[in-house]
């Protein structure tokens, strides 16, 4: 399957594959050869498979034949997703402004660093309009005195008026 290679690349192939090996792993070396392919172009598929000179219908059906190579293929996945974690972190250490501000977003989202804000409500809204209001519920809307969810402004229930349950907001 695979052509000639430069035997310094011999060399790292067979470091990868003596690493799985060690992991009494199933996996042929062929299949491993692919996953180091996968490896040094960064998760692209078309890229590796060129490479390696194998079509991506043949890695799919490794990966749903062999429980132990798609496993593998996750495993170079999340070696992937930490080196560009990595990456992105030294960005942000030598004051990346635009890497800074998505880590913010991403990583820092619980700590209010969205442009989103999520609005999660529990129990049940019915379709009350204003029309349904009396003048001087309305009224005391306006006035400040009362809201929608409770036009009468008192402190009873708010069922009904068709709205019940509570709404917070939530950094998102």
């Amino acid at each position: 399957m695979l052509t000639k290679i430069d035997p310094e690349k011999e060399k790292e192939i067979k470091k990868f594959i003596s690493e799985f090996k060690t992991n009494n792993t199933s996996l042929s070396d062929d299949q491993i050869r692919f996953l180091f392919y996968y490896y040094k172009y960064m998760g692209v598929l078309s890229k590796a498979c060129k490479a390696y000179n194998i079509t991506p219908q043949a890695i799919h059906q490794w990966r749903n034949k062999s429980e132990e190579f798609e496993k593998a293929y996750q495993y170079v996945n999340e070696l992937l997703m930490d080196f560009i974690e990595s990456s992105a972190y030294q960005q942000v250490q030598e004051k990346n402004t635009p890497m800074t501000i998505f880590m913010l977003k991403t990583k820092c989202k619980k700590r209010g660093y969205s442009e989103q804000i999520n609005i999660e409500h529990s129990g049940n809204i019915s379709n009350l309009t204003l029309e349904q209001l009396s003048d001087e519920q309305l009224e005391r809307i306006v006035r400040g005195e009362a809201n929608i969810s409770n036009p009468n402004g008192d402190e009873t229930s708010s069922s009904d008026t068709g709205i019940e349950g509570e709404e917070k907001e939530v950094a998102g």
